[in-house]
């Protein structure tokens, strides 16, 4: 199929085939049920209160053996319903954790593993969390009233 295209420089003719390739070049993102993947963040909402994803997040770590580095909020976030964390593996790549509050039990939590960082680490790392929270839809159990 064939796409016509039209422009301050007139008109074009386009593939969708290669409309397809422009997209996926400008950041494919892949999702796995409840996460979404792309450009090095892993993506996820929880029912949950930030201070539990928080102690997950931590204990996660602990688990994989990462260190912390200085927390991020001393270096100017304003928003107090967002928390960062930050660790490094062994080879100093960071696993940034954004956990952003929005509402008391909603949160939307990223893990950013950088651009070119590894998607089963970030993975690995949501998996580790959400072993540490408490009754969670996050981890697959149901929720009670």
């Amino acid at each position: 199929m064939l796409v016509l295209l039209g422009g301050p420089g007139g008109c074009g003719i386009i593939s969708l085939a290669t409309l397809g390739t422009v997209a996926s070049a400008a950041g494919p993102a892949v999702s796995a049920g409840q996460e979404i993947f792309s450009m090095g963040k892993l993506d996820t909402a929880a029912m949950q209160r930030p201070d539990d994803v928080a102690l997950a997040a931590r204990k996660a770590a602990l688990d994989l053996g990462l260190a912390r580095k200085p927390n991020p909020n001393e270096r100017g976030v304003k928003d107090l319903s967002i928390q960062e964390l930050e660790f490094v593996d062994r080879k100093g790549n960071a696993f940034k954790i954004t956990i952003d509050r929005r509402a008391e039990r909603l949160v939307l939590l990223r893990i950013d593993v950088g651009l070119f960082g590894s998607q089963p680490a970030a993975q690995l790392f949501l998996t580790r969390i959400r072993a540490h929270l408490p009754d969670s839809i996050l981890r697959g159990a149901r929720s009670g009233g």
